[in-house]
């Protein structure tokens, strides 16, 4: 499940996710953020809170999106990774590749500060 919210005056979008990820819900994922990206919204949080499982293989597609993302100067940021879904993101070599953050303040402060550096 992916609930998305969109943060108007800070351009930002946050997909809450939920429950277990494999590939096809991985490739809709993609599809959102893609979708929310056309849309002016490059700085994406995934909220991971609620996440109990993510497929491994699944990763390549969400790291393959992210390279898509930083292209146009956007980013995706893991927001409250439970502790067998980071394991999940180390094992598989891609925890490197992405900012993760325990709150929810500190991720959006840090999509901000991105966003005016990238306008200036």
């Amino acid at each position: 499940m992916v609930i998305v919210e969109k943060q108007r005056a800070e351009r930002i979008a946050i997909l809450r996710l939920a429950g277990s990820i494999d590939l096809v819900r991985m490739m809709a994922l993609r599809e959102a953020i893609i979708k929310v990206a056309a849309e002016g919204y490059l700085q994406v949080i995934l909220d991971c809170r609620r996440l109990r499982s993510v497929n491994e293989k699944s990763l390549e597609v969400l790291t393959s999106t992210l390279c898509r993302l930083r292209r146009f100067d956007g980013d995706v940021s893991l927001l409250a990774l439970p502790p067998a879904v980071e394991e999940t993101f180390r094992s598989a070599g891609v925890f490197p590749f992405f900012e993760h953050y325990r709150e929810e303040r500190g991720a959006r402060q840090a999509c901000r500060l991105k966003r005016l550096a990238m306008a200036g």
